[in-house]
Formats: C-alpha cells, sequence, structure tokens
C-alpha cells in the first residue's frame, strides 16, 4: 500500500489497529506517526504520535545509536529494505529482549514515508535464541547471552573461549544473526592448517574467484581455532584487527576490510604466549572482549531442551523422543566430548531405538567400548590415562583448571594442579 505524506487515512489507521502486533509508523527523523492499539495497550500509552520511537519504547532520551544499539528504523531509511534487530536493555529489576522489524512503506514515486516498526517483547532469553538453535534454560547460557548481548551492536573483535564441542560456533552465528551486520555474510576460516598462500587467496581471490574483500562486505568473519594461526598469519590478522586494512604480499595494494572479526580457541591462549607459540600483543588485542563457553556439564538444565531441538533435526521425518529414564541418564552423565558428544549420541540412539522412542538402553549399549573417553565416566577415564594432567586436558580440549574442577565434581577430592603438589 502506497502512504500519503503521512496524512494517514481512515483505511490505514483501521488495518494498524486490527494488527495483534505492537506496530508503530515511524518518520525520518524517528518521531512516531502512528501507534496501532496494540501498541498503546502493551506500553499504556494513549497517544505516542509526535514523541521519538527510543523514548517510547525504551524511556531513553538518547537514540539507540547514540546508546551503542543498532537501529533497524535507520537501517530501513538507508537500505529501502526491511531490517530487524534484536535490543538488549539492562533496566530495573532484570533484562528486556525485544525484537525489532522495520519495514519501509512507500510513496507512490517509490520513496521511503515512513517504516512500520513491530516490535516483538521476548519473554527472556529463551525466545530469541531457540531459532538460532541455542538452549539458554541455564543460568550458565542465560549469562553468556547477556554478555553477548552487550556487544551485537558494536564492532568488537570478540573472542570465544571453551573447550572443544561447546558450540563456540553456534555463539558466534548468533551474535552476528543479532548485529547489524544480519543481512550481510558469515564466513568461518579455519586456523588449523592455514598456509599463507590460502589466506592470501581466501581473502584476495584469484584471476577465477573473488576473495572476501569483495564478497562479504558489511559480512562478518569467524577465525575458528585462532591458536592454530602460524606465527606468520598471526602478524597479519594483528595487522587487520588494528588498522582494519589487508596489504597483498605480492602486488603491495592496500584494501579496505568491511567486515567484522569474531575468533574463537579452545586453548589457553596465555599459555601459547608463554611457550612462544602465540603473539603476545595479538593475544592483548583478542582479549579485549572475550565469551566463555561452558561445557554441558555446566548446563545440565539445558539437556532436555538440547535432546528435543537435536532429535527435530537428526530425524525430521520420524519424530522422536525420550523416556524418562533416557532422559535422566542423559542428565547425570559426563560429557566430555560437550554439545558434539551429545548430538552424536543421540543420533545414533535414535537409529537404534525401536519405534519413535529412546530407551535408556539404547543409549547404554550405543558405545560399549570402556576405552572410549567419549563414553567413559570422566573420573574413570581420568583414572585410566597415563600421562599427565596436561595432557589429558589438551585430550579433552579443555583447560587444565577445568579438567581439575570436574575432576572434584567427580570424585570430591580435593585435587590441586600439579604445579602445586609436585611432577607425577
Amino acid at each position: 500500500m502506497a502512504v500519503t505524506e503521512m496524512a494517514l487515512g481512515s483505511e490505514m489507521t483501521m488495518l494498524l489497529d486490527a494488527i495483534e502486533e505492537a506496530r508503530i509508523l515511524v518518520r525520518e527523523d524517528l518521531t512516531v506517526a502512528y501507534a496501532n492499539r496494540a501498541f498503546r495497550r502493551r506500553y499504556g500509552i494513549k497517544d505516542a504520535t509526535g514523541r521519538r520511537c527510543h523514548e517510547v519504547l525504551f524511556h531513553e532520551v538518547r537514540s539507540c545509536a547514540e546508546c551503542g544499539e543498532a537501529c533497524p528504523v535507520q537501517k530501513a531509511f538507508v537500505t529501502g529494505a526491511p531490517a530487524r534487530e534484536v535490543q538488549h536493555r539492562f533496566v530495573p529489576g532484570g533484562e528486556r529482549f525485544v525484537e525489532l522489524t522495520a519495514t519501509p512503506l512507500l510513496r507512490a514515486d517509490g520513496s521511503i514515508a515512513c517504516v512500520m516498526e513491530t516490535v516483538v517483547e521476548q519473554s527472556g532469553v529463551r525466545g530469541l535464541v531457540d531459532g538460532a538453535g541455542v538452549v539458554a534454560q541455564s543460568e550458565a547460557v542465560r549469562s553468556v547471552l547477556g554478555r553477548i548481548a552487550r556487544v551485537c551492536a558494536r564492532d568488537t573483535v570478540v573472542l570465544f573461549t571453551g573447550p572443544s564441542g561447546t558450540g563456540k560456533e553456534v555463539f558466534a552465528r548468533f551474535l552476528h544473526e543479532n548485529s547489524r551486520r544480519a543481512a550481510m555474510g558469515f564466513v568461518k576460516i579455519d586456523c588449523a592448517g592455514l598456509t599463507v598462500e590460502a589466506f592470501e587467496r581466501e581473502f584476495f581471490g584469484t584471476s577465477r574467484e573473488r576473495g572476501l574483500l569483495d564478497t562479504l562486505p558489511g559480512g562478518t568473519v569467524y577465525f575458528d581455532e585462532v591458536a592454530e594461526l602460524p606465527l606468520a598469519l598471526q602478524v597479519r590478522l594483528l595487522d587487520l584487527i588494528e588498522t582494519g586494512r589487508m596489504r597483498e604480499s605480492g602486488s603491495g595494494v592496500v584494501r579496505v576490510a568491511g567486515f567484522r572479526i569474531l575468533c574463537s580457541s579452545r586453548y589457553d591462549l596465555a599459555q601459547r604466549v608463554r611457550e612462544g607459540r602465540f603473539r603476545s600483543d595479538l593475544f592483548y588485542r583478542l582479549g579485549v572482549f572475550t565469551v566463555e563457553i561452558p561445557g554441558l556439564d555446566e548446563r545440565r538444565e539445558d539437556i532436555a531442551e538440547l535432546a528435543r531441538l537435536m532429535l527435530r533435526r537428526a530425524s525430521p521425518d520420524r519424530p522422536m523422543e525420550l523416556s524418562e529414564e533416557a532422559l535422566a541418564l542423559l542428565v547425570r552423565r559426563n560429557w566430555p566430548g560437550n554439545v558434539r558428544e551429545f548430538l552424536c549420541l543421540l543420533e545414533r540412539a535414535a537409529i537404534s531405538a525401536e519405534g519413535h522412542r529412546i530407551e535408556a538402553s539404547d543409549i547404554e549399549t550405543i558405545d560399549p567400548d570402556s576405552s572410549d573417553e567419549a563414553a567413559m565416566p570422566l573420573a574413570e577415564f581420568a583414572a585410566r590415562w597415563e600421562g599427565s594432567r596436561k595432557a589429558l586436558a589438551e585430550r579433552l580440549g579443555i583447560s587444565e583448571r577445568t579438567l581439575y574442577r570436574r575432576l572434584r565434581e567427580a570424585q570430591g577430592d580435593a585435587l590441586q594442579p600439579e604445579e602445586e603438589k609436585g611432577s607425577r
């Protein structure tokens, strides 16, 4: 429907008032042209006309951009396309998560008359994250998402840390999808085995293929397992972060990088610096804002919902459910392989189960080989381990500190780090 010069007719207002979702029409100067009945009822406002949208929604005299948040209305006016953002606000008594979707409404000549903004209040974090595959029943994950929300609207480099298999990439994608770059691309770079030649080819392209500098304007680049990056490329990454530019080795041509950088590591980067395997200047630069992803043993409240989500994905044409006994087994089991191990076990259990119900026996018999650390309780596996505790932590993809904490929880022992009690 074409919109006249903001002289809203009765037909337009009647249509808006018939919609059950809270919606407002916003001018380019961020003033409200009209708020529908659902919006007025939801926010207890008789008339929002002429007030700025951020004043009405967040009781904030500054605009979203001035508060460090992405503004979908401004984005829609600039791009002419719909825009979606998730606003995370700290308010008395807790947090607010508000999903805002801005849709341009055009005049007869094709110019933007105003933007229709749909406002959806989320009941906690869960409503925001189901679509992204993130389950947040546990306080541990809710804390992670709250921390991520602080940098969604910024271009800060974020380092995701945590054991192998915890889903660091999932949380990185969640950050991207709730940032101002959500409409742009997300590209993962595997740092393990990455050479200088492959790095150049990935970013600058070849005579046949364009590189990320040309194909990913405004998107996000995710450097997975940045600890594995060769020292020569660590210099390149540091320069990219510091200057926002890249220099092609052969030609010396300098290109502007318009994307955001996210990184992850399952290793202790401080230890890698001490070993001379990671640059200290890059370590300090990546350490500006870190997000530690908890292991599955630290978020057992999420296991039931994770199981339902993963079973839907693993068996979309064959609905599966867990028996109470099977769920109880999953909740009390140790998970050294974290979410990755959990997913593999469920997939195999779904194949082994008869009918549409997974029983405890289907899980218990998945991997009868007691030598497999993925199926063995952590305390038992550690007791059989013949190497050092440090080597065990490396094998499991966790830090030594995390290993000792988990062993204390499993054994009830007052274990101390080896350096405190002497070498083995």
